[in-house]
């Protein structure tokens, strides 16, 4: 469960949270950083009764490195989380990206407020991944094609 919240305190809270993600793409820190930020959102808001993690989809659908998982061990014990929702990352286009896994410390599905959280932060992630793979596709700048003050002049 999320903790009880007014619902301008969480809107604040989730647009920090996206305010942080962008921040954080603009001076240059990885995806993973990025989305641990995001994973680690849903588990202050859940008190730490939930554990997050996001799933990046390659372009052939396979999982690639540069996911996050910050509370969920590589090898986590089913009984451990015995409640789980995922929520698709979706492109702009409608592609999938990846995966936002939520894991409850108890049998159970999340709330509308719980849902409406995950589908924020969700977009939120699928707008960093987007950022990050058009980063990676970037070609290199081109040198500058000023002569340098100690190359020689034609």
């Amino acid at each position: 469960m999320l903790r009880s919240l007014h619902p301008a305190e969480r809107t604040a809270i989730l647009l920090g949270a996206q305010s942080r993600a962008k921040e954080l793409l603009a001076r240059g820190a990885g995806l993973r950083e990025v989305l641990s930020h995001l994973c680690a959102i849903v588990e202050d808001l859940s008190e730490r009764r939930s554990a997050a993690s996001i799933l990046v989809l390659d372009s052939t659908n396979r999982p690639r490195n540069g996911g996050a998982s910050p509370s969920v061990p590589a090898a986590y014990p089913a009984p451990s989380f015995p409640g789980t929702w995922s929520q698709p990352i979706k492109s702009r286009a409608g592609k999938v990206l990846g995966t936002f896994g939520i894991y409850f410390r108890e049998r159970r599905e999340p709330t509308v407020e719980e849902r409406e959280t995950f589908e924020f932060l969700a977009s939120t992630a699928a707008l960093s991944i987007e950022a990050a793979m058009s980063e990676a596709l970037s070609p290199p700048p081109l040198p500058s094609a000023r002569p340098s003050p100690t190359s020689p002049r034609r």
